[in-house]
This record gives C-alpha cells, sequence and structure tokens, in this order.
C-alpha cells in the first residue's frame, strides 16, 4: 500500500500491517457497551390518527343531486359532517349547503339557470 505514515495511522495499522487494538476496544473492534446500545429497542412512534367516519348521504338527498348533476347544475358534491354539503358549480368556487337547506338551494340553481 502507498501513502504516507498518515494514512497508516488513519486506517488504525501498525508498521507491520496488523490491527492495532486501541484502549477501550474489544478485539473485532466494537467499543465496550456498543452491543448494549444497538440492541435496546426503539421508542414506540405515536399511532396515525383514524381517518373521520364517513356521513351517509340519506336516499332523497342522493336523488335531489344526481337530477341536479345531470341537469348541469352541479359538477360534483361531497357530504361534509360539519357544514353539510360541498358543491362544486361550473365557474365559480365550491359552496358549503347545509343539509336542510339543500333541496331550496337547487331549485334556485334550476331557476337561475
Amino acid at each position: 500500500m502507498t501513502g504516507g505514515p498518515g494514512l497508516i495511522r488513519d486506517l488504525g495499522l501498525g508498521l507491520g500491517g496488523g490491527i492495532v487494538h486501541r484502549a477501550g476496544c474489544l478485539a473485532n473492534g466494537e467499543k465496550a457497551g456498543e452491543g448494549e446500545r444497538i440492541m435496546r429497542l426503539k421508542g414506540r412512534k405515536a399511532p396515525l390518527p383514524t381517518a373521520p367516519h364517513s356521513v351517509e348521504t340519506s336516499t332523497s338527498d342522493r336523488e335531489v343531486l344526481t337530477r341536479a348533476y345531470q341537469a348541469g347544475l352541479i359538477l360534483a358534491w361531497k357530504r361534509d359532517a360539519e357544514r353539510g354539503f360541498r358543491l362544486t358549480l361550473a365557474g365559480r368556487p365550491d359552496e358549503y349547503v347545509e343539509v336542510t337547506k339543500l333541496t331550496r338551494y337547487l331549485a334556485g340553481l334550476e331557476g337561475a339557470a
């Protein structure tokens, strides 16, 4: 091997090419107690939060929404447990409509179209 004395020192080689055992190292090169640290159990990760339960859409609401979709009044809808229905309208931002006001709202869209 070529190189200066610094290379020999960095590799831990003695002048005869044998491995130098440093103080505190075992014969296999591990430090005392290092295996215990490696074999210790890792901490547990916090469980991932569960997805919120989906809310069922009643049959009558589904029929009204389907008719509005087929008529081209809305592009899509999604039931939101807290805010009612999120309706996607062409060329407008999404709107949230309470469940109790859905039929009246869609009738207003139909009258405006």
